[in-house]
């Protein structure tokens, strides 16, 4: 199966391992794997940002609000994470274009167009998320 859109818009993840347990250097889990080079790339960068922003918590099974930290860890947490967002926002909004004109270029649109178009709306939906959480998280330090 090397369609790129069969495999990155329908594929069964019901099994798969938990986007945020993705440990960098590690195969993708299946619902990002594409079999695009370029996008599978992208996909590992994602996650690597991911990681690195869940990371930024001393201990984040542990705590479950950052109550419990000084205050100035939590302005270090929080500068940390309004920088690791907006570069993961950035990468985000970069990567739905790439992945978008690809789904163009390679006839997708045309071989499948009802399930690209709705990877498409799913990307303006992440995206939007996305910037609305950063926004906020910016405005609150």
């Amino acid at each position: 199966m090397n369609d790129l859109c069969e495999r990155g818009c329908k594929q069964d993840i019901g099994d798969a391992v938990p986007v945020t347990d993705w440990i960098p250097g590690a195969p993708l889990p299946p619902e990002l794997e594409t079999g695009h080079r370029t996008l599978d790339f992208e996909h590992r960068q994602l996650l690597a940002c991911m990681t690195a922003t869940r990371q930024i918590c001393l201990d984040i099974r542990q705590f479950d609000s950052c109550s419990g930290c000084i205050p100035a860890r939590r302005r270090q947490c929080e500068t940390e994470l309004v920088r690791l967002l907006g570069d993961l926002l950035s990468f985000i909004l970069d990567h739905f274009k790439t992945e978008e004109q690809i789904m163009r270029d390679s006839l997708l649109l045309a071989l499948d167009r009802e399930v690209c178009e709705a990877h498409i709306e799913d990307h303006a939906a992440i995206s939007s998320a996305a910037v609305t959480n950063w926004r906020r998280t910016a405005r609150s330090r």
